[in-house]
């Protein structure tokens, strides 16, 4: 399972899980930083959670 986040224009702004999960219920936090650790700015994002047999993309609003 890979957990990214990216940006209006479709750039990876961050890898936050690559591998495999258990069964269940998991949290993931972003803390609004890039792959760098540079703090990214106020909008719109996309969640994506991609597994071998889906893929699902989801908007997220980042306030600060």
């Amino acid at each position: 399972m890979r957990i990214s986040v990216f940006d209006i224009l479709g750039r990876r702004v961050k890898l936050l899980h690559d591998g495999e999960l258990k069964r269940g219920r998991h949290v993931v936090t972003w803390d609004g930083t890039n792959a760098s650790g540079q703090v990214v700015a106020s909008g719109m994002y996309l969640l994506q959670i991609e597994t071998p047999r889906h893929r699902v993309a989801k908007p997220m609003t980042l306030l600060k």
